[in-house]
Parts: structure tokens; sequence; C-alpha cells
């Protein structure tokens, strides 16, 4: 054997290899760096991310099974720390899934509630905690839930439920510390620019701006084009019908209240629902004005009107359905002309002890004018959900003396009704010239706490 021409041979071969595997891990390297940056291949792992994730995580991770890694993170660590109001291990977690699958925006916005919302009002019911304690934590995990959805974005810069979600936490009135209606705009209109953007996210926009004076122009024209595509929403035409009472458009530039609302049952409707927003900063120019008006048009039954009876804190179709029908004619026989009845009988036909209470007291009332047999009648138990709703519904109706309506055998119940619930001088309505307590039914709950303790 020719040892040193068999020498120089290995040599050469060895450099061959070293040089060919210098070169693939080269060529390797740039293709997978082109594949992280079209997103196809997950960036490698981090040192202290897989110190983190354990020996088996890790492992499993770096076979390619990331999502698998972190969906059992978010089961097993997530849920039981949330369970024990862990914040710190919440937060401690997500650090390691955002690493793991930094473009789900699922994480990103699930880090964000437990934050923002969770932790926010575990602070707050918290006790042995100073008041200004109190505010400093809410506000740590508010803005650390406002930082999560920053990251996200970065990484899901088209994905825009996000910003939404981002712009509603910052507009959440049960957190009136946090609101900022301006900077939630301003994320929003980036927003809906992207492809992702829904209408509803663009009609959200709109109840931002319009709460912000200086937009409040850009708000009428956004509203306008959302109404002209066909998306004439009530929150929509109620912004409309203001703002155009605000700038004081002439006639011909403005949206009559037909064309807005359709009918003055579903304008009325609309309006009220509306009004009860005013805290909120919402534009309301000349809203009570045409509320009242149309109350005073419609002179509904005490019961019914919103600014009497506390309780009613929305309008809804059943009520529209009533208000319709208003002023109520309830003054004359079932075969009246004009009357009224026949729509009571088919409205509680129709709904049964669900109908209004206007509906329940007057069909009462009804049987007793026609002097039905026992036989033939329905029980109070029947046409009311219990006594203490039965109470309340034909004494309300018993406030609409003035309006013509009959009272036929209403007083005698209601002794009946105050008898069998054993009710305390002090609690009945029909002693105190205000009817406002108990219009809003707070006796019902005086009654069903000092009475029943008493008992």
């Amino acid at each position: 054997m020719n040892w040193p021409l068999t020498k120089k041979l290995i040599s050469c071969i060895l450099m061959l290899l070293v040089a060919g595997m210098v070169r693939h891990a080269v060529l390797e390297r740039s293709v997978a760096n082109e594949l992280q940056e079209r997103g196809i291949l997950p960036e490698p792992l981090e040192l202290e991310v897989s110190e983190a994730l354990g020996q088996t995580s890790s492992a499993i991770a770096l076979g390619g099974l990331r999502s698998l890694v972190a969906a059992m993170m978010n089961y097993t660590r997530i849920v039981p720390a949330w369970e024990t109001q862990n914040w710190a291990k919440i937060f401690e977690t997500f650090e390691t899934i955002h690493a793991l699958q930094p473009k789900v925006s699922y994480y990103w916005e699930a880090a964000a509630s437990y934050a923002a919302v969770d932790a926010y009002s575990d602070y707050r019911d918290k006790i042995g905690l100073s008041a200004d304690r109190r505010r400093l934590m809410q506000d740590a995990v508010f803005q650390r839930g406002l930082a999560y959805l920053d990251d996200g974005m970065r990484f899901l810069p088209e994905e825009a439920q996000l910003p939404a979600m981002k712009a509603r936490l910052l507009s959440d009135t049960t957190k009136r510390r946090q609101i900022d209606y301006r900077l939630a705009a301003e994320v929003l209109d980036h927003a809906i620019t992207l492809p992702t953007a829904t209408d509803n996210l663009k009609r959200t926009r709109l109840y931002l701006i319009c709460r912000i004076p200086e937009r409040r122009e850009e708000a009428l024209q956004v509203a306008r084009e959302i109404y002209d595509k066909g998306q004439a929403f009530p929150s929509v035409v109620s912004i409309i019908f203001s703002l155009q009472n605000e700038y004081q458009l002439p006639d011909q530039e403005a949206l009559t209240a037909e064309e807005l609302f359709g009918n003055e049952a579903d304008q009325f409707r609309a309006l009220f629902n509306y009004y009860q927003r005013r805290r909120e900063g919402f534009p309301m120019s000349g809203v009570k004005d045409a509320i009242d008006r149309l109350l005073a048009e419609k002179n509904p039954p005490v019961e019914l009107n919103p600014f009497i009876n506390r309780d009613i804190k929305r309008y809804t179709l059943k009520l529209v359905e009533l208000f319709e029908q208003c002023p109520l004619d309830l003054s004359g026989e079932m075969t009246s002309e004009g009357s009224d009845w026949p729509f009571i009988y088919e409205h509680f036909r129709e709904y049964g002890a669900s109908s209004l209470p206007t509906v329940r007291a007057a069909l009462f009332v009804l049987q007793n004018r026609l002097e039905l047999p026992e036989d033939q009648r329905l029980k109070t138990e029947e046409i009311f959900p219990g006594n203490r709703i039965a109470f309340s519904d034909l004494y309300n109706y018993s406030l609409n003396r003035e309006k013509g309506y009959p009272m036929d055998g209403v007083e005698a119940e209601l002794d009946v009704l105050a008898q069998e619930m054993r009710l305390p001088p002090r609690l009945d309505p029909r002693l105190d010239n205000s009817p406002w307590e108990f219009l809003d039914n707070s006796w019902l709950l005086a009654f069903d706490t000092r009475f029943t303790q008493e008992d």
C-alpha cells in the first residue's frame, strides 16, 4: 500500500466533506431565514423559553408542535392559576405561550382579558387593599392588558380584532377611570382600513367619534354613509337625528324623522333607548324634546311612561306594540267602535301572563266589567305571575284614573292582595302620596328583605 498517497486521498475527502457541510449549512440557514421571514417556519426557541418549557415540552416544540405545547400550557397552567387568582403566574405563562405562538391572536386577546378584565375586577373587590393601592394595581393590570394587545398587533398587523379589543377596553363605561375615547377612536381609524375590518367595527368607530366634540361633524358624515348603505340601525339614526339638530342643517339637507325612523312608535323606541346613554357622552341635541313631544301625543298609561316608571330601562318591541295603540280608549264596551278592548284581549291571548302590565290589569278589569261567571273567568294567578306582580300591575293601573280607564274591582283586589301578602302599612304604596318609590319597584325589594326578615 502506498501510504503517502492514501494519506493525501483521505485528507482530500475530509476537506471536501467539511466544505460540503459548511456550504450546506449556509444554504440551509439562508432557506430557513427566508421561510421565517415569510412566516412559514417559526423562529427558533430562545434559551430562556426552552428552560421555561421544561425538557419534554421543549423537545415537543422543537419537533414542530408548538401549537400543541401552547394549548397544553393554556389548559394546564393558565386555568388553574385563574381559579386561584394567581395573576403573576398567568402573566409569566403567557410570556412563554406568546413566544411559542406569536401569530395566534387568541392568546393575545386572552392575555389582555385576564389582565384588563379579570385581574382588574379582582383588585377592585379584593379585601385588605387601601384605596390608593387598589387603584395602583388596577391601573397596572389594565395597562398590561393594553400592552399585550400592542404586542399582538406588531405580530399580526393585518388582524382587526386586536385593535377592536383595545378600543373596547378604552371605552368601557364600567371602568370610568380608564376611558379614553380619543385614543380608542385613533386605534380604530387605522383598524377600519384593514382587510379584516367589519361593518360592525366601522359602527363602533362612529360611536366613538360622535363622543369627541371636535370630530362630530365627521361623525355625522360617517353616520350618513352607513345609513346610505342601508344600515339604518336605531343607534345610527339616533346619532344622525341629534347631530342634524346640533348643526341645524337646513330642511333640504336633513333627513326627516319619518325617513330615519319609519313611524312614531319606532322613533320613540330608538330615541328613548338612545337617551339612556346620555351619560356616556353621546350627542343628545333635540332628543329629550322629541321624546316629550311623542309622550304628549300618545299619552301612554303611567306604567308605560319611562320618565315616571323608572323600572323601564329599555323600550322593547313588545312595548312598542302597545305604544302604537296609545292613547288607549278603554271607556266604552268591548264592541264599541274605536275601542281598544279587542287589542287588550288579543295581546293577552298571545302573550298570556308574560304580557305587559297594562294589558294584564286591563284584562282583569274587563272580566269584572263583563260580569263573567266564575267558571268562565281567568283566576288572578292565571293573569299575573304572582301576587306581588298582581299588586304592582293593578296599583300602577289605578294611577290612570284621569285617563278615564275603568277601575272595576281594582281597589277590592288590591285589598285582598295586601291582606294575603300581609303587607305592612309602611310598604303599602297606596298610603304614600308620591308614586316614585313604588314605581321603581324598590318597595318590592324592601318587601323581600325587611318584611321577610321580620317574619
